[in-house]
């Protein structure tokens, strides 16, 4: 696995140990061994089990924008309020700043932060004109983000590597087009591996049409998955 100049290796120790060694032949790197981050994330190995988690990288996220000592929430967003792209208001707040704000926020959604998909969807939406409805809703995540920064995908090598996926959606919940938003997330062995809340294109016109459409969109991920997981 690689990343710009960072290389994780994975195999059996001899194999890892003879590859390390070709390279080293070849180029001149630094072997850290047994790696305990990576890219803003933590890794920590128990046994057959491994925990990735994004501690310092949100604590850091909540101290840049000034929330260390906000008050405790249980959710990402306001299950009561729908972001617009209408503002009554006179004034608007710094786009950069509210950019900056979902832009960090999708870097821990994006790795070990799925239950952040659905609110960093709609953060991003309100890109060019955000309102300050919308930022107070970023800050809501980043919030809810430090408070539940402990949690983290944990993969088990001793469960059987089966695939299941779940896909779901709304009906009409976008107030500014009408659209629907699919959710789906994708698990082996009982940990998500794949995960996405995602405006469907089309307006539906039913409640069972978006469901159709999210579970279409949920089957081409579930194919590309099945022929992955059946190379490795």
């Amino acid at each position: 696995l690689q990343y710009v100049d960072d290389l994780q290796v994975s195999g059996e120790p001899a194999e890892v140990d003879a590859f390390v060694k070709d390279l080293t032949a070849k180029y001149e790197i630094r072997d850290y061994g047994e790696p305990q981050s990576f890219i803003g994330m933590e890794l920590t190995r128990k046994g057959n089990t491994m925990t990735l988690t994004q501690t310092k990288y949100i604590e850091q996220m909540t101290a840049r924008f000034g929330l260390l000592d906000a008050h405790y929430v249980n959710t990402p967003m306001d299950p009561n309020s729908h972001l617009t792209s209408t503002d009554q208001s006179d004034t608007r707040p710094d786009p950069t700043l509210y950019r900056a704000m979902v832009g960090s926020l999708m870097y821990a959604q994006v790795l070990t932060q799925p239950g952040l998909s659905f609110a960093v969807m709609q953060l991003s939406r309100h890109l060019a004109r955000p309102t300050h409805a919308h930022v107070n809703a970023a800050k809501r995540a980043i919030v809810w983000a430090y408070h539940h920064r402990h949690l983290g995908l944990t993969f088990d090598g001793d469960r059987p590597p089966d695939l299941h996926g779940y896909s779901d959606a709304d009906y009409a919940g976008c107030p500014d087009t009408r659209r629907s938003t699919s959710g789906m997330v994708f698990c082996l062995g009982g940990t998500a591996v794949s995960w996405c809340s995602k405006l469907q294109r089309t307006v539906a016109t039913a409640s069972a049409e978006s469901e159709y459409v999210s579970v279409s969109q949920a089957g081409h991920e579930c194919l590309w998955l099945r022929r992955l997981v059946s190379e490795l």
